[in-house]
């Protein structure tokens, strides 16, 4: 998945990624620099967090799931690149993650996980809710995505 999402980004997305007149190969070094900052980071927070389950941050991706779509939307004002369905996905993502009363991290650490116990996960919850939402509304006062002969 990984490799087809960097194909897809070096090719029909170069516009977006990329300065115009990037090479190739620039851009395949600009990749491998961010992947190695990136898993070089990621181990180096894993270690200080003591986090060996990947729980925060399989959290963290959560988060982002539910916010930065809608504002790389908002900077980019078109729905090029993304779908109806994909907003009403991560609304339904930070409904199940952050769920006070059933969500899946409750499922497995019931007594980390309870309201009383980590308050500020539910008050993130909404955050990510809020701004999940916001990025639907937005999605849908945007004009329609521009359609080419081919399609």
């Amino acid at each position: 998945m990984e490799i087809f999402c960097l194909q897809r980004a070096c090719t029909y997305e170069k516009g977006i990624n990329f300065k115009p007149g990037t090479t190739t190969r620039e851009m395949l070094k600009t990749i491998g620099i961010q992947l190695l900052c990136f898993y070089v980071g990621l181990n180096l927070l894993r270690f200080e967090l003591h986090d060996s389950t990947m729980w925060k941050f399989w959290i963290f991706t959560q988060v982002l799931i539910t916010i930065v779509p809608g504002l790389v939307m908002e900077t980019r004002k078109t729905r090029k690149g993304f779908s109806l369905t994909l907003h009403i996905v991560y609304d339904c993502v930070a409904i199940v993650s952050f769920n006070p009363w059933c969500n899946m991290w409750k499922a497995v650490a019931p007594n980390f996980f309870s309201l009383q116990a980590n308050t500020w996960y539910y008050i993130m919850g909404i955050v990510c809710l809020a701004f999940s939402l916001r990025g639907l509304a937005q999605y849908l006062q945007l004009p329609p995505k521009e359609t080419s002969a081919t399609t």
